[in-house]
């Protein structure tokens, strides 16, 4: 089988896909879907994809449009590897326009799919099919933090107004998993379950913290207005609580530095801020554990916690 002819020279070296030669069929395949998506037919084709409006599907995502969103992230992540040098490649890939329409899909698209309730959903839904349906949501959402992350790399490519949305959105989805984490009682352990893909009790899907603290780091890079913005909703604390290391979302301490390094640079309200906090005491699920191993905390006047055995 004949392989597709070569790109032009003024195409993107961002957006060409890079496939496995021993596969020409699926290269073809590749080659097809992004001269669509540079087309801007990224919106179209996943209409289109999408259940019908007698349709009974319980998940926001259909089989389909989960394929079609793969296809779009390959070629939204893709690094070439061509024979210039990094920051050439970097350069490149940030002044180059996004397709018309692309960042204004993947925006609707996630906000769609991280959609608190249910009202949109059927009423009776069998619960093992249910179940199959969230893991399609989940897998969405981490496909499409991979391209929101790729997409906020500099913040130069992606209109105001639309980058403000997704922060105030990743921010909330962030806030909502938090509290759902720390109300949920269950152990967190993937190592014993064997899988990456493996879905807490709070229903986030694994690594997916660190993919919205990723995103949220990169659009409050050397941006006074969403720095402020974070700030001023009440947010700033959330990447404090996430300096610690968690087997459910690898990178997830790192990732929170960069974020408080991005939020703090050049912006002394917030780091006045993050300065003034003191340590508050521990929650009720905290002291639990603490009774349960006859332990307890004090926070000595130098702010650092001393934990210490109880007196009978």
């Amino acid at each position: 089988m004949a392989k597709p002819p070569k790109l032009e020279s003024n195409v993107s070296l961002s957006s060409e896909l890079r496939i496995d030669d021993e596969d020409p069929a699926f290269e073809w395949i590749c080659t097809l879907f992004g001269v669509l998506f540079r087309d801007s037919r990224a919106k179209d084709l996943y209409n289109a994809v999408g259940a019908h409006m007698l349709s009974k599907l319980w998940s926001r995502v259909t089989p389909e449009q989960l394929i079609l969103l793969r296809m779009f992230t390959m070629w939204a992540v893709s690094s070439p590897k061509t024979s210039l040098p990094a920051t050439i490649q970097e350069e490149t890939s940030k002044n180059q326009p996004l397709p018309e329409g692309t960042f204004e899909f993947v925006k609707s698209t996630w906000a769609y799919i991280i959609t608190v309730g249910d009202e949109d959903r059927p009423e009776e839904v069998d619960e093992i099919r249910k179940k199959v349906w969230c893991e399609l949501e989940n897998e969405a959402k981490l496909m499409l933090l991979d391209v929101l992350g790729e997409l906020t790399v500099g913040n130069t490519r992606i209109n105001a107004e639309g980058a403000r949305e997704v922060l105030l959105s990743l921010l909330q989805e962030l806030q909502r998993v938090w509290e759902l984490g720390r109300q949920s009682t269950t152990t967190r352990n993937t190592r014993a379950a064997g899988s990456t893909m493996q879905t807490q009790a709070t229903g986030e899907p694994f690594g997916y913290r660190s993919g919205l603290i990723r995103v949220i780091g990169n659009l409050s890079f050397r941006h006074t207005d969403h720095q402020d913005l974070v700030r001023e909703e009440g947010y700033l604390p959330l990447f404090l609580n996430h300096c610690n290391i968690d087997e459910t979302n690898p990178m997830i301490r790192e990732w929170s530095l960069v974020a408080l390094r991005n939020l703090c640079e050049g912006n002394e309200a917030n780091q006045s801020y993050i300065n003034a906090l003191r340590p508050q005491g521990m929650d009720a699920a905290s002291n639990a554990a603490l009774d349960k191993a006859k332990m307890q905390a004090d926070i000595g006047v130098d702010g650092k916690v001393k934990l210490t055995n109880k007196e009978e």
